[in-house]
């Protein structure tokens, strides 16, 4: 930071200290307030969205790894057997291992351009904005200070004196004024277009969910003809808590 800076940081937090005193009026404009909750709280959605939809395709990604694994495990009960088991898990298995290749592009490549890359663009202008409203403010410390020193010296000069004094604050008005009006100008801008962002991600969002889904159904519904169908789960559980039974009734387990 230049010395130049460095007076300016100094002198502005002068001003804020005596703002808190009283001693210096503060610039109230309920306009530019109201328009910035606004978008304070817009700014705070769109990153929450970028964030949860970023955070999805991460997710689907590692499910998609956890069904690899799955599927390995599995495998190694069956080895190399030819049975009906084994050919099923060999079967899921290269259905897994399909369908983590198509996590990678349905809600990868392509969900990363339709819906992460537009949503990140649209959170980047934020941070624009929020730079204007810094230097916005800043800009107002200055104006507050030189209204401050134009009041105070009026009252020593009287009031007939008072416009060669008031040089430096018309100036500090003028910078403020046009910024501040610049940036009340892109605030509705930036509501608005949330639509023409929000709603086309949703869309292709919406689309890379089904198509995955689908695909994902299709493959593992042709695995599922190998297994007997529902109505019989009845008998497999009994036959499963028989086995268990059977087990808890050897002598071994109970040196446990």
């Amino acid at each position: 930071m230049s010395w130049s800076g460095f007076k300016k940081a100094v002198d502005r937090a002068g001003t804020t200290m005596r703002q808190k005193t009283g001693s210096v009026n503060r610039t109230v404009d309920d306009r530019f307030n109201q328009e910035e909750r606004r978008f304070r709280n817009l700014e705070a959605k769109s990153e929450d969205l970028h964030r949860q939809a970023r955070g999805y395709a991460e997710a689907i990604r590692e499910m998609s790894l956890a069904q690899i694994e799955i599927a390995k495990s599995i495998s190694e009960f069956t080895g190399d057997t030819t049975g009906e088991l084994s050919l099923s898990t060999r079967r899921y298995l290269q259905v897994v291992e399909e369908l983590e290749m198509d996590s990678k592009s349905v809600l990868g490549e392509d969900f990363s351009a339709t819906v992460l890359e537009p949503i990140g663009r649209y959170c980047s202008y934020f941070s624009e904005v929020d730079k204007s409203i810094k230097k916005r403010n800043r800009k107002l410390l200055d104006y507050d200070a030189e209204s401050a020193k134009a009041r105070k010296m009026a009252s020593k000069v009287g009031d007939d004196r008072f416009s060669q004094y008031d040089g430096p604050g018309n100036q500090a008005q003028e910078v403020y004024e046009a910024l501040n009006q610049q940036i009340l100008d892109v605030f509705p801008k930036l509501v608005d277009a949330r639509v023409d962002i929000v709603d086309p991600c949703f869309e292709a969002m919406l689309k890379a969910q089904y198509k995955f889904a689908q695909d994902a159904y299709g493959r593992l519904a042709a695995i599922s003809q190998d297994f007997p169908p529902m109505e019989a789960q009845v008998h497999i559980d009994g036959r499963i808590d028989e086995v268990l039974g059977e087990m808890r009734s050897l002598t071994i387990c109970g040196l446990v």
